[in-house]
């Protein structure tokens, strides 16, 4: 009478043998260090960009790999900055790997200031045009607090400068020669 084989009897028969080829093996390594990377990715962008819980997530990680998963998040820190509120944090944690471009970080800084600054100005400037205005129409007094309407407030921003621009001519600076390979 035959004998009755279980599943997992016949996938090992067929199986038995099969090893991954060197090249396999390395890309599985390098897949899974880069779900270790967009996890801690993540980790770090939900709490604020914080260089506590970069630590954290470096500590949590095989000693033998916390360089290489610090070296590719801050490629892929320094790769993906964009303009918005978190701009300022990322910067900031930029500063927390040894291999960044210092004159390049300290551009990107001035930069944020000098445009944070400029389009302050630009909003007062619309919020006393708005002010004006209604001044003009006999509403006016210390409680009266004008409300810039959005197309207003946009256009004072677009009249400040373009960051997006400027940014990206930074970026390239940050990573010096093959720091990022």
């Amino acid at each position: 009478m035959a004998e009755i084989k279980s599943t997992l009897d016949l996938v090992m028969e067929k199986t038995k043998g099969l090893t991954l080829s060197d090249e396999e093996k390395e890309a599985q390594e390098r897949e899974r260090l880069d779900r270790t990377v967009e996890g801690l990715w993540r980790r770090v962008k939900a709490a604020g960009w914080s260089v506590e819980e970069l630590n954290l997530g470096l500590a949590d990680a095989e000693p033998g790999e916390r360089e290489e998963i610090k070296r590719r998040f801050g490629d892929r820190l320094a790769a993906g900055l964009t303009v918005g509120d978190d701009l300022p944090a990322q910067i900031g944690l930029l500063a927390e790997f040894d291999w960044v471009d210092a004159g390049a970080l300290a551009d990107l800084r001035r930069l944020v200031e000098e445009v944070t600054a400029s389009r302050s100005r630009a909003l007062a400037r619309a919020i006393e045009a708005e002010r004006h205005s209604l001044a003009a129409a006999g509403i006016s007094g210390s409680a009266v607090v004008p409300k810039v309407p959005s197309e207003r407030r946009a256009a004072a921003e677009a009249d400040a400068g373009d960051l997006s621009a400027r940014l990206d001519e930074l970026k390239a600076r940050l990573l010096p020669g093959d720091a990022g390979s």
